[in-house]
């Protein structure tokens, strides 16, 4: 049975991306208004109400709806997060309650055929910043939308994974150019994201531990001020075929605009 992925859009502005086969649909990040993600659920014949679960991986705005989150926990669809950021979402939603949560840091959670695992990953939040890893069988997708930097050992979780969805932020020509203040450039490059620089270093350092080759390359949450589509696919081919991968396919995802459909067989 097929794995389907798509992206509804990913940036400082919203970030949301659809993983499903024909029994189970899991929603990575909702922030996104309802109306916004209802609009591509549709193309799929779900609504926030009809999904299995919903993954978090942090607190901010742009990963988290709470009127999204209100219809979620209306409708009892489980919240797959970590513990800290579970009991931070309980301090401020009265509406949220310990059962609505399963804790993905500490069991692997299983929900129709996907195998779900977070880790931790150094993002400046309140609760935590958590990626995930999704499997079916053989099949294994990893996604981690804010990086601000690769501590050791990370990349050792998404290898050999098939489709692997990795943060590309900024160019950093254009952010020292961006007339954003010097902590801001600063914050951004230290604790804050990956540039594109760093997430194909990043990609070569998964990809030295692989035994296998990912199909697909989606980078996200691309700066719309101090990146573009072409820098950062651009830089991530230039390193793929450096190394001798000009096979695998890379994309970006778009701000506000869902993605192609894409399938693991």
């Amino acid at each position: 049975m097929a794995v389907y992925i798509q992206n509804f859009g990913s940036s400082s502005s919203g970030n949301s991306t659809l993983i499903r086969d024909e029994h189970t649909s899991l929603l990575v990040d909702f922030g996104f208004s309802q109306k916004y993600l209802n609009h591509h659920l549709s193309a799929h014949e779900l609504s926030l109400e009809k999904i299995s679960a919903a993954l978090l991986t942090h607190l901010h705005g742009d990963h988290l709806n709470g009127p999204a989150l209100k219809k979620l926990i209306e409708h009892n669809i489980p919240i797959v997060t970590a513990s800290s950021i579970a009991a931070e979402l309980q301090r401020r939603y009265p509406f949220c309650s310990a059962h609505h949560f399963i804790l993905s840091e500490e069991r692997p959670a299983l929900l129709g055929d996907f195998l779900i695992r977070s880790f931790e990953v150094s993002h400046d939040v309140e609760g935590g910043c958590y990626g995930f890893t999704v499997e079916k069988g053989p099949q294994k997708i990893t996604i981690a939308t804010d990086l601000g930097f690769p501590q050791n050992g990370l990349a050792s979780l998404f290898t050999d994974s098939d489709f692997i969805i990795l943060e590309s932020n900024y160019d950093p020509q254009l952010l020292d150019q961006s007339g954003r203040s010097p902590l801001l450039i600063e914050r951004i490059k230290s604790i804050g994201h990956l540039s594109n620089q760093q997430s194909a270093r990043f990609m070569r350092d998964i990809l030295d531990q692989s035994s296998k080759l990912p199909r697909t390359v989606l980078l996200v949450h691309l700066s719309q001020q101090c990146n573009t589509e072409s820098l950062a696919i651009g830089n991530m081919k230039h390193t793929l075929k450096s190394l001798g991968f000009p096979s695998i396919s890379v994309h970006a995802a778009g701000a506000r605009k869902a993605g192609p459909l894409f399938t693991l067989p």
